[in-house]
């Protein structure tokens, strides 16, 4: 809200007409979330070996001599790109950064110990990083393992306590400090550098990009949060998006975020995981006792399935969800695994004007079973 005043003048005698107009542009506070992935990450273990592209991350002591730490890099770039952080939006008037927790899967090992997370101050390349080794012509670390008073590596700038034996979890760090200085300076983001405070000889491992299952990979989870002005009125063939911009009507629930916030894809019922479940509809045969909901609870994730030595022969179990029209493409991820007998199969069926079109379909007697 803001005053203006408006002056008329005549030609000999000035008069002067004072009126405030009141302008009032609506503000929302809306927040972001995105998933982060590190474009590289490894982990170094002696002088020797080279651990890039390895399914797990160690953290830990396993000998007297070695001490596994894990080193990462993201692209802070291509998130600028993806978040238009910074891209100077006439709608956006602030935009803050709340939160980066960097989430890792444990797979197996056991540690009770402080992990730290340094920001690493010296280049170095993923296909010949050693705990002594960092560059392609022979380049050196300061001390093995890293300096982490400056020399290779900041002091710690996030720490979190891990206790972990057996039970699988997420390892959360908050990194938010780190993220800050890498938007800042981009130029300085020679990656992340997670070690432990204490001696310990003990050891974790987590899941790395390359694990094959992508739901345990790791990953950088940021929380945004804009002020935006809301202002201008959009046509009958288009929708206004949360920070008061418009999009064509028709890339509503496509699944593509056109909006900023992604409030174009709000409210679609699409997206919907076994976690709460949400417009799945089942239809099994008569007699078949059909799909189950179950869970590993401590990571915190669902799953349903058909337990077949307990249904009739000939049983057919369906799972389905109704979706509008989608973008090109449009891409199904779903991870599955099969115990089964010649006579068994699963299939992806979608159906389109009343045709049904069989798209993927496996086999109990195909081979891999996942």
């Amino acid at each position: 809200m803001f005053q203006i005043s408006l002056v008329f003048r005549t030609c000999q005698i000035c008069v002067i007409i004072a009126c405030v107009i009141s302008v009032v542009v609506s503000q929302n506070v809306l927040q972001r979330l995105y998933d982060f992935n590190p474009v590289i990450d490894t982990f170094i273990e002696d002088d020797r070996s080279i651990n890039y592209r390895k399914e797990i991350l160690e953290l830990g002591r396993t000998t007297s001599s070695s001490q596994s730490r894990i080193l990462m890099k993201f692209d802070i770039d291509a998130f600028k790109s993806t978040s238009e952080w910074d891209s100077g939006s006439t709608n956006l008037n602030k935009s803050t950064l709340i939160s980066a927790k960097l989430r890792l899967t444990y797979t197996s090992g056991s540690l009770n110990n402080t992990v730290s997370a340094s920001r690493i101050v010296r280049s170095w390349f993923e296909e010949v990083v050693t705990s002594k080794t960092r560059g392609r012509n022979g380049e050196l670390w300061s001390i093995s393992y890293l300096d982490t008073t400056g020399g290779d590596a900041t002091p710690a700038i996030a720490k979190k306590y891990i206790r972990v034996n057996s039970e699988p979890f997420f390892f959360e760090v908050e990194i938010k400090e780190i993220l800050e200085y890498w938007l800042e300076n981009a130029e300085s983001n020679h990656g992340l550098l997670l070690w432990l405070e204490n001696s310990s000889s003990s050891f974790v491992k987590f899941a790395s990009t390359d694990n094959a299952l992508i739901s345990l990979h790791p990953v950088l989870k940021v929380v945004l949060e804009d002020v935006v002005f809301v202002k201008g009125n959009c046509t009958n063939i288009e929708i206004q998006c949360g920070d008061g911009s418009c999009v064509a009507d028709d890339r509503r629930c496509d699944f593509i975020d056109d909006c900023l916030h992604g409030t174009d894809e709000a409210d679609c019922g699409v997206v919907c995981g076994f976690e709460t479940p949400c417009g799945w509809d089942t239809s099994v045969s008569e007699g078949a006792i059909g799909w189950t909901l179950d869970s590993a609870q401590l990571r915190q994730e669902f799953y349903i399935y058909v337990n077949g030595s307990q249904e009739p022969s000939g049983m057919v179990s369906e799972l389905s969800q109704e979706f509008r029209n989608s973008a090109r493409p449009c891409t199904l991820h779903f991870d599955f695994f099969m115990n089964a007998t010649e006579d068994d199969s699963l299939s992806v069926v979608i159906v389109y004007k009343g045709t049904e079109y069989t798209v993927w379909t496996k086999a109990g007697t195909d081979p891999n079973d996942s």
